[in-house]
C-alpha cells in the first residue's frame, strides 16, 4: 500500500467518526432529558461538543450518512 492510500484510508476514518460523533449529539439534543449512570444526556452532549470544538471541527457541521457502507455488494465495507 502507498503512502497516499493510507492517508485516504485514515481520513476516510476520521470522518466517520466525526460525522458519528454528529448524529450522536443531535439525537442527545432532540431527546428529552434522561439519565445515564452518574450523568445525563445533557452533560454528555456537551462532552461531544466539547471534543469536536477541540479538534477544531463545528459541532453543528453538516452530517453526510453514508448510504453505501452497508452495501452488501461490496462485502458491507463500502470502500
Amino acid at each position: 500500500m502507498s503512502a497516499l492510500t493510507l492517508v485516504s484510508i485514515e481520513e476516510r476514518r476520521y470522518a466517520a467518526l466525526l460525522g458519528a460523533l454528529r448524529l450522536a449529539l443531535f439525537a442527545l439534543n432532540i431527546a428529552p432529558r434522561f439519565k445515564a449512570g452518574l450523568t445525563d444526556s445533557y452533560r454528555i452532549a456537551a462532552q461531544i461538543e466539547q471534543a469536536l470544538s477541540n479538534v477544531g471541527e463545528s459541532p453543528y457541521g453538516v452530517v453526510d450518512i453514508d448510504t453505501t457502507a452497508t452495501n452488501a455488494t461490496d462485502g458491507g465495507g463500502g470502500q
